[in-house]
């Protein structure tokens, strides 16, 4: 953890070997069991590597990509503020952080090897309203919300392999003159 003066609230810098950055802001205006919560948030994002998949998906400028970066953004942000919750007090906790955040802070853009915890980007309504419902979710439920569908485009994609290939060819040579 370093702290970072005049910079946005939390964020977590770098793709190879990421630091969370703290600003004098942050130590100010959050509570200890807050600041503990932002932090665990963004340790989430490392976990997760979000930075390195935030750069791959700007290093792809395909047309339409903007809404599924939006999407896959907002979905980040949701699953940090997951594995950061373990219980009702860590989400009032993270509740109250974003909103004490994005109303002491300008909305900073985001570097493209950072993710922060209140960005421009990041839809903080959103992310309160779910937290202050929060419940524990089965383990069991958020892995088969995953695992199925993975499946589903393996095998699809395995039972048509020359399709896709042929597919991925034409994609290919429409892409790269």
């Amino acid at each position: 953890m370093t702290a970072a003066k005049g910079a946005p609230a939390l964020m977590l810098v770098g793709v190879c070997n990421p630091k969370v950055m703290v600003s004098d802001m942050a130590t100010a205006v959050l509570s200890d069991s807050e600041l503990r919560v932002a932090i665990g948030h963004e340790l989430g994002h490392r976990r997760s590597w979000d930075n390195l998949k935030k750069l791959l998906i700007n290093a792809t400028s395909f047309p339409g990509m903007s809404g599924i970066e939006r999407a896959w953004r907002e979905a980040a942000e949701l699953a940090a503020d997951d594995s950061a919750v373990e219980n009702r007090r860590d989400a009032l906790d993270l509740a109250s952080a974003l909103i004490k955040l994005s109303r002491s802070s300008q909305q900073w853009s985001e570097p493209e090897v950072a993710s922060g915890l209140v960005c421009a980007s990041s839809v903080v309504s959103l992310r309160v309203q779910r937290l202050l419902e929060w419940h524990i979710r089965p383990r069991i439920q958020e892995i088969w919300a995953w695992i199925l569908p993975s499946l589903l485009i393996v095998i699809a994609v395995a039972s048509n392999y020359g399709t896709a290939l042929v597919l991925t060819h034409r994609l290919t040579e429409l892409l790269v003159p």
